[in-house]
């Protein structure tokens, strides 16, 4: 026994399969892209995050010998993060203005201590990170 099959209606169920084939690569492609935009997000978030902690140590850094010798380190200062942490491959700038007032019998000095922490990768990811801290000191003599 035979089925007849109306001709016209015959390859419909390929088409609609080759759609919805077409549709779906095209989510899942979508879905990828979205993926991997949000993991070179996180990378950037975290390298920023080190960058600000870069930048910090730098001040602390200024800060503490501004302490200790009552004096601007030399200026600018670039630090190198060891590279044994994990805040290799930064470069840190340290600024320090000084500047003196008297009032009265005392001296005031007031230090001014600015630093900027860079990370660059051109060559290999394209990545570039920065971040500037700053601070204020007084000192009285």
């Amino acid at each position: 026994m035979r089925h007849n099959i109306d001709q016209s209606s015959s390859g419909f169920a390929l088409v609609a399969v080759l759609f919805i084939m077409v549709i779906m690569s095209a989510a899942v492609l979508m879905m990828s892209r979205l993926a991997d935009m949000q993991a070179a997000e996180r990378t950037m978030d975290l390298m920023g995050a080190r960058a600000l902690s870069a930048a910090k140590s730098g001040l602390h850094w200024a800060m503490y010998d501004i302490g200790v010798d009552q004096v601007c380190p030399s200026s600018p200062a670039i630090l190198n993060m060891p590279s044994d942490s994990d805040l290799s491959g930064f470069t840190v700038t340290v600024t320090c203005t000084p500047r003196t007032y008297t009032e009265g019998l005392t001296t005031i000095t007031i230090f001014e201590v600015q630093s900027e922490a860079t990370f660059s990768s051109f060559d290999t990811t394209g990545e570039y990170v920065f971040r500037r801290v700053s601070a204020v000191v007084e000192l009285e003599s």
